[in-house]
């Protein structure tokens, strides 16, 4: 069975679905305006003029000098006015401004309806929110968002010679709609680019329908690149864009990604990609979906599918370090509804390795869980909690088939007694009892672990120190909450049982595990807003004691080793533009780092930001990330910002391990008031790309690849 297929046609129902209950809601009929609503409501006319004439058998008025006239949000300047009361049609000349919200229109003469808003102005220029810019002969307000202009220009710059402009002989604006452009020139500064007879450019500040601008890049690996978008807006909801590549040495391609969004907890996206490789001679191909669904009654969904052609598609074409290094791929569908104190779910899902050359599979078919958080057992101090699964599990490890059924139970309680001040001891009991139905081979078995812990937090000394900073902190609180976990569960042979996953296999343990956790909190003011609080430094020092481990005797070659990996995890914050994150372990008997997280970020000023990081893992210790293989690689990238136009970048991925850069990027943009165009360069020890990208603001934005 093609569990790809099942999980592909499972998304394209639910979306069938939920476009069919938007369309539901479409077309529901929206209630008829009545006619009193649609009537013009006549404001009362502010006049203010050197000179003002009234001529009474047509109640029209004639200012002269500097006159000013408001009615309702319009505001009317000009050398002259003439005003007709009964229709509100106005004629303006010299030196006229018409204000109307964030809209200006200057020019030389204006013919306009004061209540409809609708006229002409001539020889004149406009400037429409948020940031258009229009001259002409003659513009034309034929609406309120739509404007005709005749022998003029339109452009998104605010300089007297913008950076970009098309010059038009027809040009129709339809705010947040396109611009129609007829017998128009692009000009970049005084220099004409080109010429065509015809445009329609999407003018939106959300979204619209249109051609993106054409992507351009080169790679050694895929020779030249060319690709172009059509962004499709079909409704508030739903969008799409269709995208075709061209790669000189690799073949041509064609995508598409969809999305939708009925409500921030309802939505989803689908993206598939398609190449036929020149060099492979095969077609290959990338689909990816993920939808989030509310079904009502507080059941909600999530559907993931990612689905590849081949193991190294992602490695030849994804530009994303993670992706191309990942070592499986997984899709799923879960279910689940959640209550005050409960929870209950469904899984279906399916893995497949990437790392193994036998590709081995495995899949839930489903798997259901219901759980109780911690919760008070009546009204007694005793808590419990609950962990139920039943399971379906299927796989194959180098072609061979298994399958089983398993059902998990886990109860807890737990008995939480104040001590002291700032001290609490908590003992616990559970047992897990695990039934396994009888697989092909016709075994079934049973499992039944009990497992017992004490935990003592506290006492909770701190001290408090006064200070004042010209950033407002006020006070630092230093705190320590040193903590006892002791943990036991029995050993037992659980060999003979399949071997899905950690639930599986329950090791034994007898250990003590202790620490301290460092609090240091910034209590910050000032004369605009009341205190607040945020953590500076949370530190961590703990250690793990294994009993069993110091019991055993000792073998030759193999000493006791009874202590953990020393570990320390600190948040470091001390101000809102630097931070640093560290996860370490070091085996106390070889003297050694076991492994080490490192990840910073600085802001040293308006002009440059630093990120740096350092990934470190002995493989014999394993589970450090839960990596297959030793991992020494450092990364880092530094951004200056030049000037409010111009940003350098570098970044890289070094793999000390090798001696090897994995990525090093390098770019270089410029933005300006109404354009930007991008460079970037990206040196992989497989393959190397040069992109180029522009943008005109108010436009469609380019990207490359």
């Amino acid at each position: 069975m093609n569990y790809r297929l099942v999980l592909l046609a499972l998304a394209g129902l639910w979306l069938c679905m939920v476009a069919e209950v938007r369309a539901k809601m479409i077309e529901a009929p929206l209630p008829e305006k009545k006619i009193a609503q649609l009537k013009e409501q006549k404001l009362p006319v502010y006049i203010h003029a050197k000179t003002l004439e009234y001529q009474e058998p047509r109640n029209v008025y004639i200012g002269s000098g500097y006159v000013d006239i408001k009615y309702g949000d319009l505001r009317l300047r000009a050398d002259e006015v003439v005003f007709y009361a009964d229709s509100g049609q106005t004629r303006a000349t010299g030196n006229v401004i018409l204000d109307d919200g964030d809209n200006r229109l200057v020019g030389e003469e204006l013919e306009i309806n004061l209540r409809s808003k609708l006229g002409i102005l001539y020889r004149g220029e406009a400037f429409l929110a948020p940031a258009y810019f229009l001259t002409g002969e003659k513009i034309e307000r034929l609406a309120e968002d739509k404007f005709l202009v005749t022998r003029g220009t339109y452009t998104t710059c605010d300089q007297s010679i913008p950076d970009w402009q098309f010059k038009v002989e027809r040009c129709l604006v339809h705010l947040e709609h396109y611009v129609y452009l007829t017998d128009f020139s692009l000009y970049m500064k005084k220099v004409p680019v080109f010429r065509f007879p015809y445009a329609l450019l999407p003018i939106k500040t959300q979204r619209a329908t249109g051609l993106l601008i054409p992507r351009l890049g080169y790679s050694n690996t895929d020779g030249f690149i060319l690709g172009e978008s059509f962004f499709w807006a079909i409704n508030e909801w739903t969008d799409a864009t269709i995208t075709a590549d061209y790669f000189s040495k690799r073949g041509i391609g064609g995508g598409l990604e969809f999305r939708y969004a009925l409500t921030p907890e309802d939505e989803g996206k689908l993206q598939s990609y398609l190449i036929r490789d020149w060099i492979t001679k095969q077609d290959r191909w990338k689909t990816y979906i993920n939808i989030r669904q509310d079904l009502g009654g507080g059941v909600k969904n999530v559907l993931r599918a990612d689905m590849l052609s081949d193991r190294q598609y992602e490695q030849q074409f994804d530009s994303d370090i993670s992706r191309r290094r990942r070592q499986e791929q997984d899709s799923y569908l879960w279910l689940y509804k959640n209550w005050e104190a409960y929870g209950a779910g469904s899984v279906a899902d399916y893995t497949e390795d990437l790392y193994n050359a036998d590709k081995n599979k495995q899949w839930r078919l489903p798997e259901l869980k219901i759980f109780a958080i911690s919760q008070p057992v009546f009204d007694t101090p005793l808590f419990y909690k609950l962990e139920l699964s039943a399971l379906n599990w299927n796989r194959e490890l180098a072609g061979e088939a298994e399958e089983t059924q398993r059902l998990h139970l886990h109860p807890e309680v737990r008995l939480p007694l104040e001590i002291g001040p700032r001290s609490v001891i908590t003992p616990r009991a559970g047992y897990s009892q695990t039934w396994y139905a009888e697989n092909k081979q016709g075994v079934s078995d049973q499992r039944g672990l009990y497992d017992v812990g004490i935990r003592l937090d506290g006492p909770q000394p701190y001290r408090t120190y006064e200070r004042k900073t010209s950033n407002g902190l006020t006070r630092v609180k230093h705190l320590l909450a040193p903590f006892i976990d002791y943990n036991y569960v029995p050993r037992e042979d659980q060999a003979d049982l399949l071997k899905f996953n950690a639930l599986d296999e329950i090791p034994g343990e007898n250990i003590v595990h202790y620490g301290i956790i460092q609090h240091v909190l910034g209590y910050f003011s000032s004369p605009e807003q009341a205190e607040n609080v945020r953590e500076l430094v949370l530190f961590t020092v703990s250690k793990e004691y294994d009993i069993e481990e110091e019991r055993r005797e000792g073998i030759s070659g193999q000493p006791r080793r009874p202590f953990l990996p020393l570990k320390f995890d600190m948040e470091f914050k001390p101000t809102p533009k630097l931070r640093l994150d560290w996860e370490m372990r070091y085996d106390v008997y070889e003297g050694k780092v076991a492994g080490n997280n490192m990840d910073s970020w600085l802001t040293l000023s308006d002009y440059i930001s630093l990120g740096a990081g350092w990934r470190y893992t002995n493989g014999e210790l394993n589970d450090f990330e839960d990596q297959p293989d030793d991992i020494n690689t450092l990364y880092g990238g530094a951004w200056f910002y030049l000037s409010k136009k111009i940003t350098l970048g570098f970044s890289g991925n070094y793999n000390v391990e090798y001696n090897q850069w994995v990525e090093q990027r390098y770019s270089l943009r410029y933005n300006s008031q109404c354009w930007g165009v991008g460079l970037s360069f990206v040196d992989r020890f497989d393959k190397d790309e040069f992109t180029f990208n522009i943008s005109l603001s108010g436009l469609s934005s380019a990207g490359g690849t």
